[in-house]
Protein backbone atom coordinates (compact mmCIF):
# COMPACT_ATOMS: atom_id res chain seq x y z
CA UNK A 1 0.00 0.00 0.00
CA UNK A 2 1.40 3.39 -0.99
CA UNK A 3 1.25 6.05 1.74
CA UNK A 4 2.39 9.65 2.04
CA UNK A 5 5.62 10.24 3.94
CA UNK A 6 3.70 12.26 6.56
CA UNK A 7 1.68 9.13 7.46
CA UNK A 8 4.74 7.13 8.55
CA UNK A 9 4.68 6.07 12.23
CA UNK A 10 7.06 4.22 14.52
CA UNK A 11 6.68 0.46 14.03
CA UNK A 12 5.57 0.58 10.39
CA UNK A 13 7.22 -1.80 7.96
CA UNK A 14 8.28 0.01 4.79
CA UNK A 15 9.79 -1.10 1.48
CA UNK A 16 12.67 1.30 0.79
CA UNK A 17 15.45 0.78 -1.76
CA UNK A 18 14.35 -2.86 -2.41
CA UNK A 19 14.49 -3.90 1.26
CA UNK A 20 11.97 -4.08 4.12
CA UNK A 21 12.68 -1.73 7.02
CA UNK A 22 11.04 -1.24 10.43
CA UNK A 23 10.63 2.41 11.45
CA UNK A 24 12.36 3.10 14.78
CA UNK A 25 11.88 6.87 14.85
CA UNK A 26 10.00 9.36 12.67
CA UNK A 27 10.22 13.14 13.07
CA UNK A 28 8.53 15.74 10.94
CA UNK A 29 10.93 18.66 10.46
CA UNK A 30 9.87 22.05 9.17
CA UNK A 31 13.01 24.19 8.77
CA UNK A 32 12.87 27.97 8.56
CA UNK A 33 14.15 27.85 5.00
CA UNK A 34 13.22 25.17 2.48
CA UNK A 35 10.52 22.52 2.40
CA UNK A 36 9.36 20.26 5.21
CA UNK A 37 10.68 16.71 5.41
CA UNK A 38 10.50 13.53 7.49
CA UNK A 39 13.68 12.41 9.24
CA UNK A 40 13.46 8.65 9.73
CA UNK A 41 15.51 6.09 11.57
CA UNK A 42 14.88 2.62 10.13
CA UNK A 43 16.30 -0.86 10.59
CA UNK A 44 16.54 -3.48 7.84
CA UNK A 45 14.59 -6.49 9.13
CA UNK A 46 16.77 -8.95 7.19
CA UNK A 47 20.28 -7.57 7.76
CA UNK A 48 19.82 -5.54 10.95
CA UNK A 49 21.52 -2.43 9.53
CA UNK A 50 20.21 1.01 10.43
CA UNK A 51 19.74 3.92 8.06
CA UNK A 52 18.52 7.49 8.56
CA UNK A 53 16.93 8.73 5.35
CA UNK A 54 15.42 12.18 4.93
CA UNK A 55 12.29 12.19 2.75
CA UNK A 56 10.43 15.23 1.40
CA UNK A 57 6.86 15.58 2.65
CA UNK A 58 5.53 15.38 -0.91
CA UNK A 59 7.01 11.90 -1.52
CA UNK A 60 5.24 8.57 -1.17
CA UNK A 61 6.54 5.22 0.06
CA UNK A 62 5.28 1.64 0.13
CA UNK A 63 3.99 0.41 3.49
CA UNK A 64 4.38 -3.35 3.63
CA UNK A 65 1.39 -5.20 5.00
CA UNK A 66 2.44 -8.05 7.22
CA UNK A 67 0.35 -10.88 8.55
CA UNK A 68 0.65 -11.04 12.34
CA UNK A 69 0.19 -14.21 14.35
CA UNK A 70 0.07 -14.28 18.14
CA UNK A 71 2.09 -16.94 19.88
CA UNK A 72 3.89 -17.68 23.12
CA UNK A 73 7.54 -18.37 23.88
CA UNK A 74 8.04 -21.79 25.44
CA UNK A 75 11.59 -21.03 26.55
CA UNK A 76 14.56 -18.84 25.74
CA UNK A 77 17.83 -20.63 25.01
CA UNK A 78 21.34 -19.39 24.35
CA UNK A 79 20.52 -16.93 21.54
CA UNK A 80 17.42 -18.85 20.45
CA UNK A 81 13.67 -18.80 21.06
CA UNK A 82 11.61 -21.97 21.17
CA UNK A 83 8.01 -21.30 20.21
CA UNK A 84 5.13 -23.74 19.96
CA UNK A 85 3.21 -23.47 16.73
CA UNK A 86 -0.43 -23.06 17.91
CA UNK A 87 -1.79 -24.72 14.75
CA UNK A 88 0.05 -28.05 14.87
CA UNK A 89 1.68 -27.94 18.35
CA UNK A 90 5.18 -28.44 16.93
CA UNK A 91 8.14 -26.72 18.57
CA UNK A 92 9.99 -24.31 16.32
CA UNK A 93 13.34 -22.71 17.13
CA UNK A 94 14.32 -19.23 15.92
CA UNK A 95 17.53 -17.21 16.09
CA UNK A 96 16.87 -14.34 18.51
CA UNK A 97 19.33 -11.88 16.98
CA UNK A 98 17.96 -12.45 13.46
CA UNK A 99 14.24 -12.19 14.26
CA UNK A 100 14.07 -10.11 17.46
CA UNK A 101 16.90 -7.60 17.02
CA UNK A 102 16.54 -4.81 19.61
CA UNK A 103 13.83 -6.78 21.42
CA UNK A 104 16.18 -9.71 22.25
CA UNK A 105 16.81 -8.51 25.80
CA UNK A 106 13.08 -8.37 26.55
CA UNK A 107 12.27 -11.97 25.60
CA UNK A 108 11.53 -14.43 28.41
CA UNK A 109 9.87 -17.79 28.99
CA UNK A 110 6.07 -17.75 28.69
CA UNK A 111 5.92 -14.29 27.08
CA UNK A 112 3.15 -13.50 24.59
CA UNK A 113 4.64 -12.41 21.25
CA UNK A 114 3.66 -11.30 17.77
CA UNK A 115 5.20 -13.02 14.75
CA UNK A 116 5.20 -10.84 11.61
CA UNK A 117 5.10 -12.56 8.20
CA UNK A 118 5.54 -11.04 4.74
CA UNK A 119 4.63 -13.38 1.87
CA UNK A 120 4.50 -16.34 4.31
CA UNK A 121 8.10 -15.69 5.44
CA UNK A 122 8.82 -14.76 9.05
CA UNK A 123 10.58 -11.37 9.19
CA UNK A 124 10.16 -10.14 12.78
CA UNK A 125 9.25 -11.33 16.28
CA UNK A 126 8.13 -8.63 18.72
CA UNK A 127 6.75 -8.68 22.27
CA UNK A 128 3.21 -7.45 22.89
CA UNK A 129 2.60 -3.68 22.88
CA UNK A 130 3.38 -3.31 26.59
CA UNK A 131 5.29 -5.45 29.05
CA UNK A 132 5.69 -5.46 32.83
CA UNK A 133 9.28 -5.58 34.07
CA UNK A 134 11.00 -5.04 37.41
CA UNK A 135 13.61 -2.28 37.67
CA UNK A 136 16.96 -3.99 38.29
CA UNK A 137 19.12 -0.89 38.68
CA UNK A 138 18.59 2.87 38.89
CA UNK A 139 19.80 5.91 40.81
CA UNK A 140 18.38 6.33 44.32
CA UNK A 141 15.23 8.35 44.92
CA UNK A 142 15.81 12.00 45.87
CA UNK A 143 13.07 13.49 48.03
CA UNK A 144 11.28 16.39 46.31
CA UNK A 145 12.52 15.40 42.84
CA UNK A 146 8.97 14.82 41.57
CA UNK A 147 8.38 18.56 41.27
CA UNK A 148 10.75 18.91 38.30
CA UNK A 149 9.24 16.08 36.26
CA UNK A 150 12.68 14.92 35.22
CA UNK A 151 13.64 11.39 34.24
CA UNK A 152 16.56 9.13 35.16
CA UNK A 153 17.94 5.99 33.51
CA UNK A 154 16.83 2.60 34.81
CA UNK A 155 17.81 -0.88 33.68
CA UNK A 156 15.41 -3.79 33.29
CA UNK A 157 15.93 -7.39 32.19
CA UNK A 158 18.43 -7.99 29.42
CA UNK A 159 20.26 -4.76 30.26
CA UNK A 160 17.61 -2.70 28.46
CA UNK A 161 17.77 1.00 29.43
CA UNK A 162 14.52 2.88 30.04
CA UNK A 163 14.05 6.48 31.19
CA UNK A 164 11.80 6.56 34.28
CA UNK A 165 10.50 9.28 36.64
CA UNK A 166 12.64 10.15 39.67
CA UNK A 167 10.30 8.39 42.16
CA UNK A 168 10.86 4.90 40.67
CA UNK A 169 13.08 2.68 42.85
CA UNK A 170 14.93 -0.62 42.40
CA UNK A 171 12.58 -3.62 42.55
CA UNK A 172 9.44 -1.76 41.46
CA UNK A 173 7.54 -3.22 38.53
CA UNK A 174 6.86 -0.83 35.68
CA UNK A 175 4.88 -0.99 32.44
CA UNK A 176 6.91 -0.24 29.31
CA UNK A 177 5.77 0.48 25.76
CA UNK A 178 7.88 -2.04 23.82
CA UNK A 179 7.96 -0.23 20.48
CA UNK A 180 9.69 2.86 21.87
CA UNK A 181 10.96 1.52 25.23
CA UNK A 182 9.13 4.32 27.04
CA UNK A 183 7.88 4.23 30.62
CA UNK A 184 4.07 4.13 30.79
CA UNK A 185 3.26 3.75 34.49
CA UNK A 186 3.89 1.73 37.62
CA UNK A 187 2.47 -1.78 37.47
CA UNK A 188 -0.44 -2.37 39.81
Amino acid sequence: MIIGVNEIRVGHLLRFENAVYRVLDAQHVKPGKGGAYMQLEMKDVAKGTKITPRLRSSETIEKVTSETKNSEIMFVGQGTLTIMNPENYEQEEYDMQRYCGDFSGLMEDGMRIKMHYIDDELVLITPEDTIVAPVLDTEPYIKGATVTGSFKPAFIKGGVRVMVPQYIEIGEKIIIKTETLEFVERAK
